[in-house]
């Protein structure tokens, strides 16, 4: 523009969003991502809504060339491995030495439900190493075992009689010291923040779990499993030097086993810790709230739940300990409390508290009884009573579905100066409803409620996905008796559920006509074929190599094609193993194949 001039109009040009620049588009396809609560990567069915999503973010890289760098990102940031030969395909891509380097995009990593096959478990064992090398930036690290198989460092170690094929590895917690132990402590102290061991822990590994996270200067969350030691601990703990998180802010643990409770708390120290929830919890764990409770701003007591059929109530959790809350929390704003059963009134919790930063109450129950009215005059009344002068809200969450729920659905997303202000929030299997003064799943029981909606199942296109898992895990279990949207579960009659008309006839297996206990065709078996022993000590003595391994799950991905029928949709990791420069190369190493 010259000197006493004017500005020339510019030409409106229509922006596409392939002109984005790749900052803009990688926010956008991050965006696109569900929260983490969302969905499921354990439930093994090829049209579960996590599976759908990623197959969204793999066809994102497919879209453009303008596309193919921030969506590449976007796909290998979170990685799920939930079978076996997954991480030799995922190793391969890493190591193919074409294209951009996918190493350094990978920030989560979980292994879920991943069984390894006893010939395989070497091969399985350097590719997890060799993957975690290539991985600068990981910043999470997750380990979920596979309920029905047992938890082992390898089958042969164990008897052939009575080894299993295929078994859970406990190389994260073999040996803190060995190849696997050093690597994933260099990991700890380079940056990884988030640690979750959901296998059940024996005495040794907890030993080991101390050595491990003794480099884990940056650690800010770790959750950890149940502790199985039937006899308690034999060794004493005393021996062990006191193990520092300076970081730490969130912890999940068990506290039904007492021994290691009690170790957490004398030798831990946390000074940063602001978020606990205690699982299994039967009453206060006085030793961990006085050891590590000063910075505790939340508190969840999460129940044990009793071992019957259809019972979805839990063990009673003793009150005693609230009178001390406010001497062993004195910043605690949040507490999640379970009551014992059917709840309409909470006098009885709200007596025993007396907390002067406490501002939020939430109180597991079984049954949604109790009124907003009823609810807003308990919390009026425990403000003016002077015992909890900072309360804002009381609600109540209507069973336990997940020990999460609190924190996805916390208290302040509502403000609750509307009648109709509500949130629908989405779980693995089921909808939950959040409002300023109860949490409850969406099923149909709230239909007399203002904000109760209606909402149609999940699409199910193969028609064979259901929303657990039929592992038989807890997890599963829970998911389902929670969450409550089988086709079992419809209407009123899920919450009277009962065992009394069951007839276990119905389940019997009627043998055909035809069969009999002296079948001709058992002679035919030889003396050796019945030795079941030695044929399962020739297989757990085979080792296969890596391209054995490779080939075995190419050909696994092919039956798992052909048994989709008619799906116009090719499977994920399809071209496993086959994948060529540029764009397909994701589909190879994907973060997860259909089951």
């Amino acid at each position: 523009m010259q000197e006493g001039g004017f500005l020339q109009p510019v030409p409106k040009v229509p922006l596409h969003i392939t002109s984005f620049p790749p900052e803009v588009l990688l926010r956008i396809f991050r965006a696109t991502v569900p929260p983490w609560h969302e969905c499921d990567p354990s439930v093994m069915r090829p049209w579960n809504p996590w599976l759908d999503e990623l197959r969204f973010r793999k066809n994102l890289v497919l879209v453009c060339k303008a596309f193919a760098g921030p969506a590449t990102a976007v796909l290998y940031e979170d990685i799920v491995l939930r079978r076996m030969g997954q991480i030799p395909a995922l190793a391969s891509t890493l190591s193919s030495g074409t294209g951009r380097a996918l190493g350094p995009l990978i920030r989560h990593i979980r292994i879920d439900s991943c069984v390894i096959w006893a010939p395989c478990a070497d091969v399985v064992r350097e590719d997890v190493m060799y993957v975690l090398r290539q991985c600068p930036a990981l910043c999470s690290f997750a380990f979920h075992p596979h309920p029905n198989f047992p938890t082992a460092h390898s089958p042969r170690e164990d008897d052939a009689a009575d080894a299993w094929d295929g078994f859970n590895p406990d190389w994260v917690l073999h040996d803190h010291t060995d190849e696997m132990g050093r690597l994933l402590q260099d990991k700890l102290a380079a940056g990884l923040r988030e640690l979750d061991i959901s296998m059940t822990l024996s005495e040794v590994q907890v030993v080991e779990l101390h050595g491990l996270l003794s480099a884990a200067s940056s650690l800010r969350t770790l959750k950890l499993g149940p502790v199985n030691t039937p006899y308690g601990f034999v060794e004493d703990r005393s021996s062990l030097p006191p193990l520092e998180l300076p970081r730490l802010e969130q912890l999940q643990m068990y506290v039904d086993h007492a021994p290691f409770t009690d170790y957490v708390a004398c030798k831990w120290v946390l000074p940063s810790l602001t978020d606990l929830t205690a699982i299994h919890c039967g009453y206060l764990p006085d030793t961990l709230l006085e050891a590590h409770g000063r910075r505790l701003t939340y508190l969840h007591i999460s129940p044990e739940k009793k071992d019957r059929i259809f019972d979805y109530s839990w063990k009673r959790c003793l009150l005693e300990g609230l009178s001390f809350l406010s001497s062993w929390c004195p910043v605690l704003e949040h507490l999640v409390f379970p009551a014992s059963g059917q709840l309409a009134s909470a006098s009885h919790i709200i007596a025993a508290l007396r907390s002067p930063t406490l501002r939020f109450l939430d109180i597991w129950c079984h049954t949604c009884s109790a009124s907003r009215e009823s609810v807003e005059a308990e919390t009026a009344r425990a403000r003016t009573a002077d015992r909890l002068p900072a309360l804002v809200r009381i609600r109540r969450l209507r069973k336990v579905p997940r020990v999460e729920l609190p924190v996805v659905c916390h208290p302040a997303f509502v403000e609750g100066d509307d009648d109709d202000d509500a949130r629908l929030r989405r779980f693995p299997g089921m909808f939950v409803v959040q409002t300023a003064w109860c949490v409850a799943p969406d099923i149909g029981l709230q239909r007399d409620l203002p904000w109760f909606v209606h909402l149609p199942p999940e699409e199910d296109e193969s028609g064979t996905f259901v929303y657990e898992s039929e592992s038989g895990s807890a997890e599963g279990e829970d998911e389902k008796e929670d969450g409550e949207i089988g086709e079992d579960d419809e209407g009123e009659g899920a919450e009277g559920a009962s065992d009394e008309g069951y007839d276990p006839s119905d389940n019997e297996i009627v043998s055909s006509e035809g069969s009999s206990e002296t079948d001709d065709s058992e002679a035919q078996i030889s003396e050796w074929e019945l030795d079941v022993p030695a044929l399962k000590e020739a297989r757990l003595k085979e080792v296969f190599d890596r391209e054995t391994v490779l080939g075995m799950f190419r050909a696994s991905q092919k039956h798992d094609g052909a048994s989709l029928g008619d799906s116009d949709e090719p499977l994920d990791g399809e071209t496993a193993g086959d994948a060529e420069e540029g764009e397909a190369e994701p589909r190879t190493a994907s973060t997860a194949e259909d089951s």
